[in-house]
């Protein structure tokens, strides 16, 4: 009788030893996989960071680029407008001078 007693607990304590090494393990994986969690987190943010000041960097840079744009698109502005009056007058001179003509031919006879 003592001798099953002693192979029975003998049998639990193995028992337990085998669920402790189970656990043991599962918390080895679960950290590790907490850890791989972490760094690849750790990896993201430096990522955005490295975006965020590219970003930062690039904005003088576009504010430039964009501020160029609105010279020309006012010089533009600008040449078409006199353009335009130059145009105007141009017409203005030609009408006069028809309006001119038939004195002209009137004072040549």
């Amino acid at each position: 009788e003592m001798m099953s007693k002693r192979k029975e607990m003998m049998s639990k304590r193995k028992e337990m030893m085998s669920k402790r090494k189970k656990m043991m393990s599962n918390r080895k994986l679960m950290m590790a996989k907490r850890i791989e969690m972490m760094s690849k987190r750790k990896e993201m943010m430096s990522k955005r960071k490295e975006m965020m000041s590219k970003r930062k960097e690039m904005m003088p840079k576009r504010k430039e680029m964009m501020s160029k744009r609105k010279e020309m698109m006012s010089k533009r502005k600008e040449m078409m407008a006199k353009r335009k009056e130059m145009m105007s007058k141009r017409k203005e001179m030609m009408s006069k001078r028809k309006e001119m003509m038939p004195k002209r031919k009137e004072m040549m006879s």
